[in-house]
């Protein structure tokens, strides 16, 4: 695992060399998803119709939605929560399945449940940490999945992947159907495809320095990359994380960004290392960028 100490904060990414290259052809989308902003830039080598892409984009993002919004009374998650029967389809499971298998990685540090949760069990610790990830289980009906919960108390909150997960899902779409070269963002969690033609090096990412604020946007570093997903974990713009071995508020004066692979994965190990302070990942294919 490569460590690389920086001083960053991430959260802006720049494509200027789009509105510099015209005689290049890029389709670009921003907007609000998942109450977040959201920007893709897929490069192309000729003008072409990509309205059906963006509806398989939109439809990537209505389905994650409907499954997993807490803010919606009608989406799967909640009724779940409810206690209510709920049929998943096998992308959607894959996402339970993804949070159980983190869970059971970073040993409880990645908690897939609500947190009022941590008032009617145990704490976790790395003796009971097994059993709190595998207080549910997926069983198959009529060709669908359906999740069993240990207790009915058990309430689900997968919000911490399910942002990562649709990014992880529209690069895949892109790359099948033959876009390689594109950028993907959802709240600061990217991935990017091959370098644009114009910049070799890579698509072009800005970081903030942690003295940026909304008024005041500074920034330390920047980076060009490419082929490769990325997500964030710190206590910026007020945004807090909770560590569910104590069940308190974790502050410290520090970011961690983690990049590789899978968008759903990276942030997960961000927050896992952020909170346990514990830089051996489960996969070479991980780096770590902090700033102490």
């Amino acid at each position: 695992m490569s460590i690389i100490n920086r001083f960053l904060l991430l959260c802006l990414v720049l494509i200027d060399f789009i509105a510099c290259n015209s005689k290049l052809n890029y389709w670009q989308k921003s907007g609000i998803v998942f109450g977040t902003s959201y920007t893709i830039v897929i490069e192309t080598t000729q003008k072409k119709d990509l309205s059906t892409i963006e509806k398989e984009i939109f439809n990537i993002f209505n389905k994650i939605d409907r499954a997993f919004s807490l803010y919606r009374d009608d989406s799967k998650i909640v009724q779940l929560n409810k206690n209510q029967l709920v049929l998943f389809d096998q992308e959607e499971i894959k996402v339970f399945l993804l949070s159980q298998e983190i869970c059971l990685k970073t040993k409880a540090y990645f908690f897939p449940y609500k947190r009022k949760l941590l008032g009617q069990i145990p704490l976790p610790n790395e003796e009971n940490y097994p059993k709190i990830c595998n207080l549910f289980s997926v069983e198959t009906f009529r060709n669908q999945y359906i999740i069993k919960k240990s207790y009915p108390f058990v309430e689900f909150d997968l919000n911490a992947i399910a942002k990562g997960y649709a990014v992880d899902l529209i690069k895949k779409l892109l790359i099948e159907n033959s876009y390689p070269s594109f950028l993907i963002e959802i709240g600061g969690e990217i991935c990017v495809g091959n370098p644009p033609k114009k910049s070799s090096k890579g698509w072009r990412v800005l970081l903030e320095s942690s003295s940026s604020d909304l008024l005041n946007k500074q920034f330390s570093q920047e980076l060009h990359l490419h082929n490769i997903c990325l997500a964030t974990s710190g206590n910026y713009y007020q945004l807090h994380i909770f560590n569910p071995y104590n069940n308190t508020i974790t502050k410290k004066n520090r970011v961690v960004t983690v990049l590789g692979p899978s968008c759903a994965i990276s942030d997960a190990y961000a927050t896992y290392i952020y909170l346990t302070d514990n830089f051996e990942l489960y996969s070479q294919e991980y780096q770590v960028l902090i700033h102490p």
